[in-house]
């Protein structure tokens, strides 16, 4: 019997900030959106931009991680697995829709220190605040004493 094989990677730009939750047993699970953006040759050679929105979920201290790094806007890009998720609304009517569960995800943003985690897009000081390059002290020139070994 043949393997099925279910292995996805794909790369764009957050459409929103991720949403953290945690399930009733207590396992976190973030929510997140990406917009991923193509370009395709008309017949007459100019081209066309065409954008596709999936939703992405990812389980666990990862997902927590992803949340708390992530936002709106953030270049990532990942792989994970198709998965569809079946339902039926209040009027009884049978709905489905394909998500991407992700197992890694790449970016800048996942590199963000946990000052930036935690506060809006730090802005520049002022130039009247700032020290001038002149004014800093100078690096202390190390000497064999500074070695550990």
């Amino acid at each position: 019997m043949a393997n099925n094989l279910n292995t996805l990677a794909v790369s764009g730009n957050l459409t929103r900030d991720p949403e953290l939750r945690a399930t009733k047993n207590g396992t976190s699970v973030c929510n997140l959106g990406i917009a991923v953006n193509r370009s395709r040759k008309q017949d007459d050679g100019s081209y066309q931009d065409d954008v596709s929105f999936f939703d992405i979920t990812v389980w666990g201290n990862y997902g927590e991680l992803v949340a708390r790094k992530l936002k709106k806007g953030d270049p990532i890009s990942l792989t994970g697995r198709l998965e569809q998720q079946r339902w039926e609304n209040e009027a009884g009517e049978k709905r489905s829709k394909v998500i991407i569960v992700s197992d890694q995800i790449d970016g800048a943003g996942m590199y963000r220190t946990k000052d930036e985690e935690t506060a809006p897009e730090a802005e520049s000081a002022p130039a009247e605040t700032a020290p001038a390059a002149s004014d800093a002290a100078p690096a202390a020139e190390p000497t064999t004493d500074d070695i550990p070994f």
